[in-house]
């Protein structure tokens, strides 16, 4: 990867006169650092623009296995999503079982409760 730095020379800019309020000191200012700017603007020549089929070669190159490892990444993460879903609904459909279950033994319980009461009222009466 190539780091772009503009050959651009920032110390020939003034920013004394830029608030004083003489319209001529800022114009000139503003001039200047457009040209800065244009300089710094240079264009950086593309991988295709290069001289010599083989920097083109590498580039398709190394494109064509990011896409591939692109591509196995997201299918990688879709299949790792799948077992996540299908595992949610069976601890969903498991969490529904055992609640249905804890239910049935709570009613169960009221109904031992009640004639345990049933019983212990008989032994008192008696």
């Amino acid at each position: 990867m190539r780091e772009f730095r503009p050959n651009t020379d920032w110390s020939g800019l003034d920013h004394s006169g830029l608030d004083d309020g003489h319209d001529g000191h800022r114009e000139q200012h503003q001039q200047r650092a457009g040209d800065l700017l244009k300089q710094s603007l240079v264009s950086v020549p593309s991988v295709s623009q290069d001289r010599g089929g083989g920097r083109d070669e590498k580039y398709w190159e190394r494109r064509r296995k990011n896409n591939l490892a692109a591509k196995k990444s997201r299918d990688t993460r879709r299949v790792r999503e799948n077992q996540l879903r299908l595992r949610v609904l069976f601890l969903e459909n498991a969490n529904k079982v055992l609640r249905e279950q804890m239910e049935r033994k709570d009613l169960e319980i009221g109904d031992m409760r009640e004639r345990l009461r049933g019983y212990e009222k008989d032994r008192n009466c008696q």
